[in-house]
Formats: C-alpha cells, structure tokens, sequence
C-alpha cells in the first residue's frame, strides 16, 4: 500500500503577465457595478430606518404638554394627579384654518392652596400637526 507524502511547494510562482495594471486599466480601482448597488441598497436602506418617526412618541409628547399646560393654569395645586385621560378628533370644529383638530380630555384631582381634595377634568385642544396648544380649559367634573 505505500502512502508516500509529497510536501507542499516552498515557494508559489505568480503569473505577472495576467494581472491588469492599474496605469493601462482606468476600472482597475475602481469597484464592480453590482458593489456599488450594494452602497446604494444599504444607504437607502439606512435612510429609510433612520427617517421613520414612531407616532407613539408623538402622542406622549403631546399627552405631556397637556398635563403641563392645565397644571399650569392651577396657580396654587400642592399635588396634581391624572387619573383619566381621553384622546379624540374634534369633528365640529368652528375655525376652518385647522381641519380636524385633536382633543385631549384629562381627569385629574388636585390638593389646593387650603389642602382641600379636588376633582376636575382639563381639556387641551391640538392641531392635527400636534406641535402648539390652539386652547386649553378646565372644567368641574
């Protein structure tokens, strides 16, 4: 059976005369077609994960602004808690400037200056858009 083993070669010949030089060959350095809509796939890609906005933070942050805008109007509140809060679309809105307006309802109890418990419920009106306050109030529940 003789298994005779044969050493790899020590040194490894390269063929010069089959590589393109980069001075005849402009391309030489420059990547393949299919490489650069590798780039172009992945960059939109990237782009398009980056540009999406959550709608979810939008309607905390506007939640937010409501809360800070009735506790505002309460000059002397020692403690403020929300205990309910409604979101809803203004449909019978009277300013033809802002369609459909949104509306966010908060049920809330306050200590006043005295320390006397109160229930009240604050109304904060938003355009669709969610970035000002068109109008607030505070109504007896």
């Amino acid at each position: 059976m003789g298994l005779t083993f044969k050493p790899p070669p020590l040194a490894v010949v390269i063929d010069f005369s089959t590589i393109k030089n980069a001075s005849n060959n402009p391309d030489f350095l420059q990547p393949k077609a299919t490489c650069k809509m590798r780039y172009l796939f992945l960059s939109l890609l990237v782009l398009t994960l980056f540009s999406c906005q959550i709608a979810g933070f939008e309607n905390d942050d506007r939640q937010i602004i409501a809360k800070d805008v009735i506790r505002a109007k309460l000059h002397h509140a020692l403690s403020f808690d929300v205990v309910g809060f409604n979101q809803d679309t203004v449909t019978n809105w009277t300013d033809t400037t802002i369609v459909h307006p949104i509306s966010y309802t908060l049920d809330f109890v306050y200590n006043d200056s005295s320390g006397v418990l109160k229930s009240k419920r604050g109304e904060v009106i938003f355009p669709p858009t969610g970035n000002t306050v068109l109008s607030s109030s505070i109504l007896d529940r």
